[in-house]
């Protein structure tokens, strides 16, 4: 009886570690982390919470300002030429 308990959980063992390495590398996936980050935008566009939806506003402006930066302009500058 035990016997048959290992050899039923050996065979189960791979399966789950095989699922949960695929769990993992999901969560790390961009795309995933993409589509998880607008889920939770329109989450809270639906809830009607502004403080959120600002919040959301100013990660995105944010994240501009970098990926600008690091291209070497600034945000507002083809508005002002100095």
């Amino acid at each position: 009886m035990i016997s048959a308990i290992f050899q039923l959980l050996a065979a189960i063992f791979p399966f789950v570690l095989k699922k949960w390495g695929e769990a993992d590398q999901r969560k790390a996936d961009p795309v995933h982390q993409h589509k998880k980050r607008y889920e939770q935008i329109d989450n809270d566009i639906a809830s009607g919470d502004p403080l959120a939806n600002s919040n959301h506003v100013a990660g995105d402006l944010d994240e501009l300002d970098r990926l600008q930066i690091n291209q070497g302009h600034q945000r507002g500058s083809d508005l002002n030429p100095s």
